[in-house]
Parts: structure tokens; C-alpha cells; sequence
């Protein structure tokens, strides 16, 4: 087995707790983790509320980790959207979840990484909608032909991820939190399927939004 490191985090656009938007502070905290692989939600790309700026290509100049960016939806004159930053990603794909009347448009981004596949969203707030995201979810990633991750802001604890815990994806011991004013609850996930094994996960302390990044040490084949 080898072991390897890979990270989330919801970036709410570089808002920080103080209400600064700041990308240095966030590309310091995806530095922090150490991770080979980040997953990243809630990205700008030239939106009117960053100032116009490519969040995407910032975050890569300042991290040196090569950014694949999925827009979502066209917002405030620019696209928002989730991301994958990363070496040697292949097989990229884009898929939009199932949604139900006016909740935000939710999507998955895939990809094959040190041959696994890696299943990369950001759920619903609205617990109906997200159930079934996670349903489809758990599906999409047990089909894979190959190892899989499911990582992201799942926007649920632990006892809601039922579809993917029967699917054999285990998030690993112990719980960390990583959102809430007093950090108080995970709701961001690394879960390994079949073949892979969660050995820790930690967080990085950061104020640069309101939530934390997520670090896993992951052994794959």
C-alpha cells in the first residue's frame, strides 16, 4: 500500500470569519494540509462580489497545484462553481446532481488520480434534495471500475451518510469538525471505498472561511 494525503475545503468564495476576502490566507491554509489533492467548493471565477478575479488560476499561481474548475452556474457576471487542484488528473467529468424546485444547482466533479477515482461535490442544504444527491451518489461511486474517494462539503453529519457507509465508503475514525462558529460539527468528508482506508484525518486552523480544510492520510494500492 502507499500512502497518500488529500484534502477539502469550501472556501466560501476567500470570505474569511472577519468578512475579508482574502486568497492568499486560503491558498495558505490548502498549503498547510499538505495535500497532493484538494477538493474545493464554493469558487469564484470573475464574479462582481471577488472583484473580478480568476479565484481558479489565483489559487493555482499561489499554491503551484494545477486547478480544474467546473462552473456551476453563471452568477454576478462570472461562474461559480467547485474545483479539483492536483497533479496527473485524468478522466475528468462534470455531472449535475438531481435537484428539486428552487434549490441551487449542486453538480459532481470526477476524476482518475494515482488510479483511483475520486468523486468530488458540494450537497444540498435542503435535507430532502440531498438525500437524494447522496443516494445518487453512493451509486455513482460504487459503480466506479476502479478504488474509489468521495470527498466535499457533504452539508450532513456522519449518521446521514447511510447510502455510502452501506456502500462500504468509511470516512474513518473518530469525528473532526470543520464548520460551525465553535467548529462544533463535520460536515466536510475524505471517504474511502472498498480497497482504501481512511488511517486519520485532520484539520488545519484557519480563518480564511467559515469553514476548515479537512486532511486524510489514505493508503491506497
Amino acid at each position: 500500500m502507499t500512502s497518500v494525503r488529500v484534502a477539502t475545503f469550501n472556501i466560501r468564495h476567500g470570505e474569511g470569519t472577519d468578512g475579508v476576502i482574502d486568497l492568499e490566507r486560503v491558498a495558505a491554509a490548502i498549503t498547510a494540509t499538505g495535500a497532493e489533492l484538494v477538493a474545493l467548493q464554493e469558487v469564484d471565477r470573475s464574479m462582481e462580489r471577488t472583484g473580478g478575479v480568476d479565484q481558479p488560476g489565483t489559487l493555482e499561481r499561489l499554491t503551484g497545484l494545477p486547478v480544474v474548475f467546473r462552473r456551476i452556474v453563471k452568477l454576478q457576471g462570472g461562474d461559480y462553481g467547485i474545483a479539483l487542484a492536483g497533479r496527473d488528473l485524468q478522466s475528468t467529468s462534470f455531472l449535475r446532481l438531481p435537484r428539486l424546485g428552487d434549490e441551487a444547482p449542486r453538480a459532481l466533479l470526477s476524476a482518475t488520480w494515482r488510479g483511483v477515482r475520486v468523486f468530488s461535490t458540494h450537497l444540498a442544504t435542503e435535507r430532502k434534495v440531498r438525500e437524494e444527491q447522496t443516494r445518487f451518489l453512493a451509486e455513482r461511486a460504487k459503480g466506479a471500475r476502479r478504488p474509489a474517494l468521495v470527498i466535499g462539503d457533504l452539508n450532513q453529519e456522519r449518521p446521514a451518510l447511510g447510502p455510502l457507509l452501506d456502500a462500504g465508503f468509511s470516512p474513518g475514525p473518530g469525528e473532526v469538525p470543520t464548520f460551525g462558529k465553535a467548529r462544533r460539527r463535520q460536515i466536510d468528508f475524505v471517504l474511502a471505498g472498498p480497497g482504501l482506508e481512511v488511517v486519520r484525518t485532520w484539520t488545519i486552523m484557519s480563518d480564511a472561511s467559515d469553514h476548515v480544510p479537512l486532511a486524510a492520510e489514505i493508503d491506497i494500492p
